[in-house]
């Protein structure tokens, strides 16, 4: 093969350069062969959800941090809901009685400040979620590659936002007087801790 001036040289014949590789040589010209153009959608969509799916994990970091953090979280959670339906009376479990020890709190003021964040943690995580699952979806259902690659830049572009700034998590947009102060608040609860 010879390049000569955006031709290609096959065994002796030039042709103009292959336009894309969901397009297929006819002897005459290049034209789009369908069933490459449908393996080259479905590689594309297959290399998007993965991409979509490393974009929610990046978000969720934000969140709940490494596994063991998680479980960790999840376990201080169900302990101070526990003391809480408890009446938040007797010794706090151990995971609140941490908080409340490294804060100076009461059990009862750690076990609700834990509450919160496990909220806020939680419907952050629905909310990860639920663009993740959404993006994927309009992805595989995109008619061709322009709409597939639209649906995958929307997706990641929210989540990428999400990652940058809790607050892109806040009221919905018809409350938008409120935006940003629950999240804004319970994040503060984060940087004391729980």
């Amino acid at each position: 093969m010879k390049m000569v001036a955006d031709l290609l040289s096959y065994d002796g014949e030039l042709r103009p350069l292959r336009p894309s590789i969901a397009h297929a040589w006819n002897g005459e010209a290049w034209v789009v062969d369908d069933a490459l153009a449908k393996q080259q959608l479905e590689q594309f969509r297959l290399e998007t959800c993965g991409r979509i799916d490393a974009a929610a994990d990046a978000a969720s970091q934000l969140y709940v941090g490494s596994e063991l953090r998680a479980l960790e979280y999840r376990q201080a959670a169900a302990e101070a809901q526990s003391y809480k339906d408890g009446g938040c009376k007797g010794d706090a479990p151990p995971a609140v009685q941490a908080w409340a020890s490294a804060k100076g709190l009461s059990g009862k003021d750690a076990a609700d400040g834990i509450l919160v964040k496990a909220a806020a943690c939680g419907q952050a995580l629905y909310a990860i979620r639920a663009l993740r699952l959404a993006g994927k979806e309009a992805v595989r259902n995109a008619v061709d590659g322009d709409a597939a690659r639209a649906a995958a830049e929307d997706a990641l572009a929210k989540l990428r936002q999400l990652a940058e700034s809790p607050d892109a998590l806040a009221a919905p947009e018809s409350d938008a007087a409120n935006a940003g102060g629950f999240w804004r608040s319970s994040l503060k609860l984060l940087s004391r801790g729980a």
